[in-house]
């Protein structure tokens, strides 16, 4: 019950640290949708798609029923029900961070069960993928994500409904230093945040 609590506080606490602090740069919005898979669409819409390095990057995850019945999707802990594919611009798989990892592989372990949507309904998930990827370097990135959904007809089999990819852009910053007072030229922190910042108690 204890981890349940703690990955609810942290999605809680990282939608609120994230949605309250826009990019220095100025937002353009991108999304990208992936086909009609068993009635439903999934789409991925990022907040910016080029930010300095050190801040925050924030999607939304969208999936839409765009057929004429109910839909039903499975609904665990975390990004369970969720794939993400996050590569650097040499193809290379994105490694999680301690904080995605746990989120990655909750689980059916707490919340589980199944949500419905009626037809035009749409299931919007935040990911705060600054805090779940290790994203330290400059350079293009590329996300997929797919999400499992129950097949029609009342079926208990699942299938998986794809998006992407969708390519961001992470720059260094024109002083040198990320915000927070990290620098980026291997100087001395001025205002670093703790290497843990969130731990479980």
């Amino acid at each position: 019950m204890k981890v349940a609590i703690f990955i609810s506080g942290v999605i809680a606490v990282l939608s609120h640290v994230l949605l309250g602090q826009p990019s220095g740069l100025t937002p353009t919005s991108n999304s990208v949708s992936g086909p009609v898979t068993e009635g439903f669409r999934l789409s991925i819409v990022l907040s910016n798609t080029v930010v300095q390095l050190g801040e925050k990057v924030f999607a939304t995850i969208s999936l839409k029923n765009v057929s004429t019945n109910i839909g039903r999707f499975p609904f665990y802990d975390g990004y369970s029900n969720y794939r993400f594919d996050l590569q650097d611009a040499h193809g290379q798989k994105v490694a999680p961070t301690k904080i995605g990892l746990m989120l990655l592989e909750a689980g059916a372990k707490y919340h589980t069960g199944f949500q419905q949507l009626q037809p035009g309904q749409t299931y919007d998930m935040p990911a705060w993928l600054s805090e779940i990827f290790h994203m330290t370097n400059a350079g293009d990135y590329t996300l997929s994500v797919s999400r499992e959904v129950y097949k029609q007809q009342e079926s208990v089999e699942r299938v998986w409904v794809p998006a992407g990819p969708l390519r961001f852009t992470i720059t260094e910053p024109e002083n040198g230093n990320a915000p927070g007072g990290t620098p980026t030229n291997g100087g001395t922190p001025t205002n670093a945040p703790p290497d843990d910042a969130m731990q479980e108690n």
